[in-house]
């Protein structure tokens, strides 16, 4: 048995990247505060957007051509161009506005029902799963979640809806990815798309008449985090991946709106918000949801590749 297959270590590998995904919301605001950017300055937050992702697709392909300097470029501009477009420059284009205008505490929340979508959009949309009991509980357990969030108003505010929006467009991704990392090199996908996501998110930015951050040095190391979080987490979590169950490593993805929930009260002082009973039952119907839909007995559908 190797390293990455060794329960100690896929968990331990596994907690820290759910850790860096959950601080990722708090450091987005923070960054927003120490850049002094307006909530209201859309195409600001698209070019602050884009540096971090542009320079994360560059830290993956680096990386990976550092590690394995001989491998062939294995693939596709079509597969690059469409996880661009829904892995990176859809999905934080709703995700950084939606922060704009809602808390970390209920961002981080909200970010959890990721994997809900992505059951939705691979039973129905690709065909590639079989909806059971156990998943459509857990995928009701988490919009209900949601509502417990909002004081169970179906007027969700503008905020939570954008980051709802993102992680729609995170889970045509995810289901791309798996049909596309079937032929084609995940961790060179990841970084290309990444890099060509950056660069589309940096050019509207600017063509709407964004600015580039400027501001204190923390700010900048700012930026550098939130570029390295995903150049890091996406490649341990695609070894992971490589060497053991989906099932087994994508139980782990409850952990992120619970850690996301105190790293945002820590960081950002939302202390009422995170200690709130609603926050608590919130997390548990989320978390809930998410351990239902991982831990059901999977149907998959083979689909042609």
């Amino acid at each position: 048995m190797t390293l990455w297959k060794k329960s100690w270590f896929v968990t331990l590998i596994a907690v820290f990247c759910c850790s860096l995904w959950g601080s990722a919301g708090p450091f987005i605001k923070k960054g927003y505060a120490l850049f002094a950017v307006d909530p209201q300055d859309t195409a600001s937050i698209l070019v602050f957007a884009g540096l971090r992702f542009t320079l994360a697709g560059i830290l993956v392909l680096l990386v990976d051509w550092l590690l394995h300097p001989q491998k062939e470029w294995k693939i596709k501009p079509r597969s690059v161009l469409c996880l661009a477009i829904f892995q990176t420059t859809a999905q934080y284009i709703f995700y950084y506005l939606g922060l704009a205008h809602t808390s970390g505490v209920r961002a981080a929340i909200v970010n959890g029902t990721g994997a809900l979508f992505a059951l939705l959009c691979a039973c129905y949309v690709f065909h590639t799963e079989k909806m059971t009991s156990s998943k459509l509980i857990g995928v009701i357990s988490g919009f209900v979640g949601i509502l417990i969030m909002n004081h169970f108003s179906f007027g969700l505010e503008l905020g939570t809806i954008l980051v709802l929006l993102s992680q729609v467009s995170a889970a045509i991704s995810s289901c791309l990815i798996n049909r596309f990392t079937q032929k084609e090199d995940p961790v060179q996908l990841s970084g290309a798309q990444f890099l060509l996501g950056g660069l589309l998110l940096i050019g509207i930015g600017l063509l709407h008449g964004g600015h580039s951050p400027h501001g204190p040095m923390s700010g900048w190391f700012v930026l550098i985090y939130l570029a390295c979080l995903s150049a890091i987490a996406y490649t341990l979590w695609s070894l992971l991946l490589q060497s053991n169950p989906v099932s087994k490593i994508s139980i782990f993805n409850s952990l992120i709106p619970v850690l996301g929930v105190f790293i945002s009260a820590f960081l950002l002082q939302e202390y009422d918000q995170a200690f709130a009973w609603t926050t608590w039952v919130a997390l548990l119907f989320v978390s809930g949801g998410i351990l239902f839909v991982t831990i059901g007995k999977d149907k998959k559908v083979r689909k042609s590749v």
